[in-house]
């Protein structure tokens, strides 16, 4: 009969006919059933010829192979088909039969699929004998990834899904993964979730998994390096690493999130069966494969509930969480894994001889079923399809009964080791693998955690590897920094802006993808320069222990070629202490022929212990991980011979590429043919040397736990035991005329300040106004917040009134937190030398990054100080928009951007989101339906929503977002002129009108506070924008007017040692809460003076001129009293 490669596989047949073909099929399993031990070629050869027309067909929608899986699957006494013994015999079936793996059946399973179902070693070896089959055979691979596409059961589970769930050994996992496509390992499972992120759940964090999880991002690189090249190393491709799946709602996770997930489970397991999530097979898995259970009798819910560690116990409070909200600060989450791998010291060596007694154990109850196997060889098997050789002969076939009826005839060879066939096997149940100690799982976790965290960062863009590591990142951790201040600055000016250690400021990642300094200067002492030095000791004082790239532009006058140059030079002990104590991947010092031997010593400091690790068993991380450097070159042979000797890169084991940057071809004085030659001979020089082995540099042992950062990275690793020979590599270098820059808009540190004459000397009337209001807040705000603070501490510490007081002054005195989604906020601005100026930013480009704390056009920043102006005791959280030039030359805002933006400020938990700009409705159905989502939830939270109407007449209103999602909901302010008539382009729609024409902010002569001294605008603003933002700065000013009354009342029930009574007090924390929604301040704001019918709101109406609140003799509780009373008559009891 030939192969069934096109064969008819229907089951179309008489009762007669099908009769037949149940007892030949019949006969054939009875075959299969006497086997006690591989059989010959020449047996082999007999079954195919007897029974070919029948294993070749499906009956009863049920194919031979499905038979063969029910058959092994049996229990012992219940006479079933060895596996082990059907082996040779099993694999040519499949080969000359390869569709067949594809048939399902009654339940919509696959042979494989129920063979991984059934939950057995003896079922999932005839998995493994099937991927065996694939091995140079193009047809049965096939046909073997067709049927892992499948999706089977009734789950609806794809065979590595399950095989997952299920816990299948290790060696068929590993197997099932290797062969897999693209295609299966995106496939999802009910629970939509992909293979990898079944692969990484914390609890099976053995050896074998870290192996694996390796396999699979090696899987990952081949997809990327098919679309990688030398100008997009990092292609936007999404793949099967890519792919997150939900959770609750709204919390997504990653592969790298999923395990973060499963490891605060595991650890702050308190409640077993209740609180804990399930992470590997449970009843769950039963009720949805109930045919698993019905064919494994002796299958049972595995119940193993060890109890927790004392760790474990004390880590009860990070069960829940997710990747979003439950991401602890970064030095929390280490100290913890320090406890975790501490306490688990003694634990590790037990667990080790454990594993070594149950490895003795599995190879003595295996070595009998495959004696044959491995003294005899493998039968060979001719595939008359193919030609394909699955192994040598065996001799014989050991002698047993078999039925009258079989056709199969065996030679009995003695074996003179043994006596008979052995068939022991372990009580089939479902293969519970021993669980790893928590010192194990915790050392396995980081090693993971490293291979993920690395290999993510090195093949994608610093937006997505974010997203992988943080989701939506609410704690705003960066993993990348890249300066953008002035060119001279002071180092405690700096430190204010960003924050000295983990604690403050801005907060980092222990690995940053690049840091990019241009030429900046902190100070100068000695001879050269340190600037560097500062900023490195800085970015290791946040936290910061290997980056990616470093990126610093050392060039001196014309080697620059810009503006902005250095005067000289950083020193090479300058350069050496500046990267000693931070692991670096990519160098890029801009500085003139770099001195190899500095080059040699980078990360020569680093401490001697894995990424995150605090194992003292862990193997020491490498000092110098240098993968890839970019040299400065001046022309000049001499550097080329000193960076290509044997003492030069040569010496950096991991080493792949070298990127040549010809300073200036103004200094090159040879011709180009003579420089052509030299170049040649560089890279000739650096590859017949470049040979992957321990040097006599106490730097250059490569690390033990690497993530593929490049297609040959996996590949030059040395083991960890150093015994393998040398491995020869090639080192790529790229020359100046193929290397591409990418240039990036100048950041606000880099345009020049110009300044502007003939400016009128007087402030706008409301900006005079609110700024004399302001004022005197600002300073009643800290009073009160310092006046309740001691009233607490001087009250007794456990009367009521002081214990409801300290808990209603932790919420009333945080700062009005306002998020300006704009356009960058440029932090070094003095108009913000006292604030940390907080934020994330969604402009990311291809090879640059607009972030939050800098300004594209500088709109954001004049957007920050009006805010600021009005009410400087709110907190400004800066969130960046993308932004693209139109076709116009204006900035248009992408709408996905716009979505993920407020998205952001919600999840901050801004009081006020403030807009100053308009998009048109998104014509894309998907852009809109995910820009409405995001609008719908900040509508229904109690958050102030204030945006600008189109300054452009040709533009209609009610096609603009965010306003025209639900105008009921939202603020759209428009600009009036300073007689408070408005402005023509503000439109008829508008729900209020501020200054917004020819706003003159003054110079600050007039100005009342230290802080708001430097928040003047030297210029006259015009638009929409300006008045969104005096109107967001209103809003913010009037919470904390409400916030300062209610802190000042509690105080006052503190000193008399009264209970608070909130229904009772005149401004409570209620009537706080009830200020950041919509129709409260909308009632506030027409309540200040009288609007009129032009909506125009008069500020100096607040509080008449004559008010003791304006007094300077006045006491604190007499303007106390007065702004109580300003908060009474406009609040809406309504």
């Amino acid at each position: 009969m030939p192969d069934s490669e096109d064969s008819d596989l229907g089951d179309d047949f008489s009762d007669e006919e099908d009769a037949q073909i149940t007892e030949r099929r019949d006969e054939a399993i009875a075959e299969l059933k006497a086997l006690k031990s591989e059989p010959s070629q020449a047996t082999i050869d007999k079954f195919w010829d007897d029974y070919a027309d029948v294993v070749a067909l499906k009956s009863d929608n049920t194919t031979f192979f499905h038979e063969i899986v029910q058959e092994v699957g049996k229990r012992q006494k219940q006479n079933g088909v060895d596996a082990a013994s059907i082996r040779p015999l099993f694999m040519v079936l499949v080969k000359k039969l390869p569709k067949l793996l594809e048939e399902t059946d009654n339940n919509g399973e696959t042979p494989l699929y129920s063979a991984i179902n059934y939950r057995k070693p003896k079922t999932w070896r005839l998995v493994k004998y099937t991927l065996q089959c694939c091995d140079n055979n193009e047809c049965v691979k096939k046909h073997v990834i067709n049927s892992l596409k499948h999706l089977g059961g009734r789950g609806g589970q794809a065979c590595l899904n399950l095989a997952f769930e299920h816990e299948v050994s290790d060696s068929v996992l590993r197997s099932l993964v290797s062969i897999a496509n693209a295609e299966v390992l995106e496939l999802v499972d009910s629970s939509k979730k992909t293979p990898f992120l079944h692969a990484v759940q914390y609890e099976q964090c053995d050896e074998n998994r870290v192996k694996l999880i390796r396999l699979l991002l090696d899987k990952d690189m081949e997809i990327i390096d098919r679309h990688r090249t030398r100008d997009n190393p990092r292609p936007r491709v999404t793949t099967f690493l890519d792919l997150k799946y939900s959770k609750g709602g709204s919390a997504e996770y990653s592969v790298y999130g999923e395990h973060e997930r499963t490891r605060r489970i595991h650890l702050g397991n308190v409640k077993f069966g209740k609180d804990q999530e399930p992470t590997t097979r449970t009843v769950r898995n039963e009720l949805q494969n109930p045919k698993a259970k019905d064919l494994n009798p002796d299958s049972k819910v595995n119940e193993s509930s060890k109890s927790m560690s004392t760790h474990s116990k004390k880590l009860k409070d990070q069960t829940t969480g997710d990747q979003d909200s439950g991401s602890r600060p970064i030095v929390q989450d280490r100290e913890q894994l320090k406890v975790a791998l501490t306490s688990a010291t003694d634990e590790k060596q037990r667990f080790r001889q454990e594993k070594r007694r149950e490895h003795r154990q599995d190879k003595a109850t295996e070595q009998d079923v495959s004696r044959v196997e491995v003294l005899r060889g493998r039968p060979e098997v001719v595939d008359e399809a193919t030609g394909n050789q699955s192994g040598a002969q065996a001799s014989s076939d050991i002698k047993s009964n078999r039925a009258a009826n079989t056709s199969l005839k065996r030679t009995n060879t003695s074996n003179p080791t043994t006596h008979g066939p052995k068939t022991t096997e372990k009580k089939p149940s479902p293969s519970v693998k021993a669980k790893a100690e928590p010192g194990v799982l915790a050392e396995n976790s980081e090693k993971i955690r490293e291979m993920l965290k690395l290999h993510y960062m090195r093949t994608r863009d610093v937006d997505r590897a974010t997203s992988f590591l943080y989701g939506k990142n609410v704690q705003d951790v960066h993993i990348c920094f890249e300066y953008v201040g002035p060119r001279a600055i002071k180092d405690h000016e700096f430190i204010t802006r960003f924050g000295r250690d983990p604690d403050s400021g801005l907060k980092f990642d222990e690995v940053l993808s690049h840091v990019k300094f241009p030429p900046v200067t902190v100070e100068r002492t000695d001879r050269g320069r340190h600037d560097m030095e500062f900023f490195f000791n800085w970015l290791y004082d946040k936290g910061v222990r290997r980056i990616l790239e470093v990126d610093v532009d050392d060039r001196v006058g014309t080697d620059h070629g810009e503006n902005d140059c250095n005067d000289m030079p950083h020193s090479d002990e300058s350069i050496q202490k500046s990267l000693q104590k931070i692991v670096v991947e990519h160098l890029n010092w801009r500085k003139t022929d770099l001195d190899p031997q500095v080059i040699c010593q980078v990360s020569s400091h680093t401490e001697g212990q894995r990424l995150n690790s605090t194992d003292n068993d862990c193997v020491p991380r490498i000092s110098n991980n240098l993968r890839e450097v970019t040299l400065q070159w001046s022309g000049n042979n001499t550097a080329l011979r000193a960076w290509s000797e044997p003492e030069g890169l040569l010496q950096l084991p991991n080493l792949e590429i070298v990127n040549l940057d010809l300073v200036s071809s103004s200094h090159i004085y040879d011709n180009g043919s003579y420089t052509r030659k030299r170049l040649q001979e560089f890279q000739d020089r650096l590859n017949p040397h470049a040979v992957t082995k321990k040097t006599t540099l106490s730097s250059a042992e490569p690390e033990s736990v690497t993530s593929q950062g490049s297609a040959s990275s996996s590949k030059q690793e040395n083991s960890l035991g150093g015994s393998e020979p040398p491995k020869k590599r090639t080192i790529t270098v790229n020359l100046p005329e193929s290397r591409k820059e990418v240039k990036r808009p100048p950041a606000s540190g880099d345009r020049r300040e110009t300044s502007e004459e003939g400016l009128p000397d007087d402030e706008h009337e409301w900006i005079t106004s609110v700024g004399e209001f302001s004022s005197i807040m600002w300073g009643l705000w800290n009073s009160t917040l310092r006046s309740c603070q001691e009233r607490l501490k001087a009250s007794k510490a456990n009367s009521s009134a002081a214990v409801n007081g300290a808990q209603l002054l932790q919420s009333l005195g945080k700062p009005v937190t306002v998020a300006l989604i704009d356009d960058g906020v440029y932090s070094f601005d003095p108009a913000f030398s006292n604030r940390v100026i907080e934020g994330k930013t969604f402009d990311y480009h291809d090879g640059w990054i607009g972030h939050h704390y800098d300004s594209a056009r500088g709109h954001g920043t004049e957007m920050a100080k009006l805010i600021c102006k009005v009410c400087p005791m709110a907190e400004i959280y800066s969130i960046r928009l993308k932004t693209e030039t139109g076709q116009d030359g204006q900035p248009t805002i992408d709408a996905t951007s716009a979505g993920l933006a407020i998205d952001a400020a919600l999840e901050k938990n801004a009081s006020i989101i403030s807009m100053s700009w308009t998009i048109p409705k998104p014509v894309e159905a998907s852009k809109k339906r995910f820009l409405d989502g995001i609008l719908r939830k900040a509508c229904q939270r109690n958050v102030l929503l204030f945006c600008s109407p189109p300054d452009s007449v040709t533009k209609n209103t009610e096609g603009q977002y965010p306003w025209a999602y639900e105008p009921e909901s939202i603020f759209l302010i428009g600009a009036a002129h300073s007689d408070g008539t408005p402005y023509n382009r503000a439109g008829k729609k508008v729900n209020f009108i501020f200054p917004g024409v020819n706003v003159n902010l003054g110079n600050g002569s007039n100005q009342r506070s230290r802080l708001t001294k430097g928040t003047t605008l030297n210029k006259e603003a015009t638009g929409s924008s300006i008045a969104t933002a005096l109107a967001a700065g209103l809003a913010a000013l009037i919470m904390c007017c409400f916030k300062t009354s209610a802190i000042h009342l509690i105080a006052e029930s503190i000193q008399q040692d009264k209970s608070y009574s909130s229904s009772s007090a005149r401004v409570s924390p209620d009537h706080v809460e009830k200020m950041s929604r919509h129709e409260t301040m909308e009632a506030a704001f027409t309540r200040i003076g009288n609007t009129g019918t032009n909506k125009f709101v008069q500020v100096w109406k607040m509080l008449p001129p004559g008010n003791a609140f304006f007094d300077e003799d006045s006491t604190e509780d007499e303007k106390m009293r007065c702004v109580i009373d300003f908060c009474t008559s406009i609040y809406s009891h309504t």
